[in-house]
């Protein structure tokens, strides 16, 4: 893949990784007709998803879990 090429997968990964997953596409047919590009960021989306789901659940759970052990231990009120 070229630079340019290369470039433009990153600008739409970027401007369509916040939108809802039902927009995603639709953002992503319209931004761009080059089907290489597009498999491209939509490789990149669907290997995005999964761990920004797990960092926000599994990190509010831990802090919750640590600060209620650290109230056990008399550290935290």
């Amino acid at each position: 893949m070229d630079t340019g090429k290369y470039q433009l997968v990153e600008e739409l990964f970027l401007e369509s990784a916040d939108l809802p997953l039902d927009e995603q596409d639709r953002f992503l047919r319209w931004a761009c007709a080059d089907l290489v590009v597009l498999a491209e960021v939509r490789s990149l989306l669907a290997h995005d998803g999964p761990a920004a789901g797990l960092l926000t659940t599994a990190i509010p759970v831990n802090a919750a879990t640590l600060m209620a052990g650290l109230g056990v231990f008399g550290i935290l009120p």
